[in-house]
């Protein structure tokens, strides 16, 4: 054992995994050139949707590629490969590919081509530099806490670092949906904004972009962890013990959920400002957070286990708060979210508890009635902000 409480079997184990995802690593650095050649273009919906596929392409690779069981969802049995975690990293892969592929149409309509050529002195050139570096040094920060979740947890017991992961991926489908989906979409008119110095214009799309991420992952948030349990139950067929600990895990980050989002839209809009060493300096903050929480939590709190590395995720909210306070300050006018905070929460824990309560309470099958409640908490959260979900179409 080192001192990370990792062997050196599970060291040469995990190089091995590493070695095969920087083939993801490589598709996703060709996926994410062709994402700017689109949204050049004005074009934001390929590039909206391939996040997604990459989600999906990791839960066919937690669903079908990595259990040694069929997965059984009522009437419908879908095949497993048995490859263990190895299906983990073929699901990453997957996404990345898929990524990517969902773009070619799009560059096949814009006439899209690529000529060699390289001019260092162009202004174009040389502006990119000047927000590059400090973007790559943040970059740097982003990897560093996903480092420092990996050693917290080898600490913790077995199982504790897969309930982390997965956990994460799973709140990472909602956040994508909203918080990458949006931010990225909104990049390029915010950039806009800021290049023709029209503040009024940009002030008004923060302001609308964080009332409709507020009003939607806080309830998002509360209604998927209502009725995650029989899902995850059903989906990563763990015993008693591996599903509650995963699901309290995912619990716990859905908490995350309105924070990840925040800071998605805030850092593409300082970066929309060419702030670039705000984000640089705010990644600092969080990863000062991050192991604050975490380190904490396991001097205080290990027999928790898994939830508290996933609490330690909360100082995304500190560092999304901070740009937000940033951007107030640069902007003539303070962002306004007047009530869309109580109403956000009010459909969290009406609608939250509707899922619950109906998961409970009806009868059938666990996985059926699972669904059932969080459809119906679903809708009862839409009705509540159903005044930020009209919001969304005017972004």
């Amino acid at each position: 054992m080192d001192r990370a409480g990792i062997s050196v079997e599970q060291q040469q184990f995990t190089a091995k995994l590493m070695r095969i995802d920087l083939i993801a690593t490589f598709i996703f650095s060709i996926s994410g050139l062709m994402v700017a050649a689109l949204q050049a273009n004005q074009h934001f919906l390929l590039p909206a949707i391939a996040p997604i596929l990459y989600n999906v392409g990791q839960i066919f690779g937690a669903v079908i590629l990595a259990p040694s069981k069929p997965f059984s969802l009522g009437p419908i049995t879908l095949p497993a490969f048995g490859f263990g975690v190895y299906g983990l990293v073929y699901g990453i892969i997957i996404g990345a590919a898929l990524h990517l592929a969902i773009q070619i149409p799009g560059l096949i309509h814009y006439g899209f081509h690529w000529t060699p050529s390289l001019d260092i002195r162009q202004p174009a050139l040389i502006e990119m530099f000047k927000v590059l570096w400090p973007r790559l040094l943040t970059a740097l920060g982003v990897q560093l806490m996903f480092m420092f979740r990996a050693i917290l947890a080898s600490f913790l017991q077995a199982g504790a670092f897969s309930a982390i992961s997965n956990g994460w991926t799973i709140m990472q489908v909602p956040e994508t949906l909203l918080g990458t989906a949006i931010a990225t979409a909104l990049l390029p008119t915010l950039s806009e904004f800021a290049a023709r110095s029209d503040w009024e214009g940009f002030h008004q799309t923060i302001e609308k972009a964080i009332r409709v991420l507020i009003a939607l992952t806080l309830p998002a948030g509360a209604v998927i962890a209502a009725g995650i349990h029989p899902l995850l139950r059903a989906v990563f067929h763990l015993d008693d013990a591996g599903t509650n600990l995963l699901t309290i895990t995912a619990r716990v980050y859905m908490l995350t959920l309105c924070g990840y989002a925040l800071q998605e839209v805030a850092s593409r809009a300082i970066y929309a400002r060419k702030e670039a060493l705000i984000p640089l300096a705010t990644i600092a903050i969080r990863l000062i957070v991050y192991l604050a929480i975490g380190i904490s939590g396991l001097v205080f709190f290990k027999p928790f286990g898994a939830p508290i590395i996933a609490a330690a995720e909360l100082s995304l909210t500190v560092e999304a708060i901070v740009m937000i306070v940033i951007l107030n300050r640069r902007m003539k006018e303070p962002v306004r979210i007047d009530g869309v905070l109580l109403k956000g929460l009010a459909a969290a824990l009406l609608g939250g508890g509707a899922a619950y309560a109906l998961a409970v309470m009806l009868p059938g099958g666990a996985v059926f009635t699972a669904i059932l409640g969080m459809t119906v908490g679903t809708i009862i959260a839409l009705v509540i902000v159903q005044k930020e979900v009209r919001l969304l179409l005017n972004l």
